[in-house]
């Protein structure tokens, strides 16, 4: 059990490396010329005595072509990586079952995206990773994405705002008021948590930035994947 616990923390450690380590500033208060995209989905879907799978790729087709295939076997890559590690661990939990006369439950993953934004030559969006390896209920984890179709870099939050702007700290405020707005949905130790971020997960969707943190971080199972709404408007004067 601890070599599979590790072994998932691990891939999912990896998934939070972007795919490309270059920034480049970006601006969300002129327009620029947008570039079209369209996506499709690419369907796997699968089933044994030990695993089943339903998997969501996007392929994105782009103007760019270089681009459109570096991250599209990227995305490819990570995806079935994680399946095919999580379809291994089910066979080890499985044979190591039957050899202590214990019960198993098969393995199974859900793996879906969300496009969250697309304009300005900004690219954001979410996949989602559920699994579950037997117990009570599944985990679900969140790779974003946000992506400057310029050049396929990666944005970070930095990058949206001016130098020596106090945006992280405009940010970690902002948290701990949405929190204290319904505090026991969090755990007790939610906003030092909050206080204590210095690196935040995050997607843009039409009104602005959204954060979001990992379950259990800050808050219980049944409260799902916390998320915070970071309007445009409330930092519109920090923006790039």
């Amino acid at each position: 059990m601890k070599k599979v616990l590790f072994t998932f923390s691990l891939i999912i450690h990896c998934f939070l490396f972007p795919f490309s380590i270059y920034a480049q500033d970006i601006s969300f208060r002129e327009d620029s010329k947008m570039e079209k995209i369209h996506v499709s989905t690419k369907l796997l879907t699968g089933k044994s005595d030990t695993f089943e799978y339903h998997i969501q790729i996007p392929v994105f087709s782009l103007k760019d072509e270089k681009l459109q295939k570096k991250l599209n076997r990227h995305l490819e890559k990570d995806i079935l990586s994680f399946k095919k590690q999580l379809e291994k661990d089910a066979k080890n939990a499985s044979l190591l079952a039957k050899q202590n006369g214990w019960d198993f439950r098969p393995y199974s993953t859900t793996i879906t995206y969300k496009i969250t934004y697309h304009k300005k030559g900004v690219l954001s969006f979410i996949l989602s990773y559920y699994q579950y390896t037997g117990g009570a209920h599944g985990i679900e984890s969140w790779n974003a994405y946000n992506i400057h179709l310029r050049d396929g870099s990666n944005i970070e939050l930095a990058d949206c705002f001016q130098k020596d702007s106090s945006y992280k700290e405009m940010i970690q405020q902002e948290i701990i008021r949405q929190i204290k707005q319904n505090p026991s949905i969090y755990f007790p130790d939610a906003e030092q948590k909050v206080s204590d971020t210095k690196d935040f997960h995050f997607y843009i969707d039409d009104t602005g930035f959204v954060v979001y943190f990992p379950l259990y971080e800050i808050a219980p199972y049944a409260s799902g994947i916390p998320t915070f709404s970071i309007p445009f408007t409330l930092c519109q004067e920090m923006l790039n």
